[in-house]
């Protein structure tokens, strides 16, 4: 899909999320380079940001990321980010930032 449609943000997003489940930063870091270019507020976008930086050891960067899509969830209650905020929410607990 991203081959078809390179110029759409949330593609590059999932590339990015997809690449950083795969540990591979180099590809996460050009995935998400385009995505914050081509939908830098996109839920998916801020999504893929939290977890970069998470996966990065950027825990603060992390945090600022999960707090901007707490903030799209208040706004775009049928983007069903819950799920994705309760994982993220764990995960930042586990490294360190609880309660950011």
């Amino acid at each position: 899909m991203v081959r078809d449609r390179p110029r759409q943000g949330i593609w590059q997003a999932l590339r990015a999320r997809i690449a950083v489940a795969r540990a591979d930063r180099p590809l996460a870091t050009e995935a998400l380079a385009a995505a914050e270019k081509l939908a830098p507020g996109d839920p998916s976008t801020v999504l893929a940001r939290a977890e970069f930086a998470l996966q990065g050891g950027d825990v603060a960067g992390a945090a600022a990321a999960a707090a901007k899509l707490r903030e799209l969830h208040a706004g775009l209650p049928l983007a069903f980010l819950g799920g994705e905020l309760a994982r993220l929410d764990a995960a930042l607990a586990a490294a360190g930032a609880a309660g950011a």
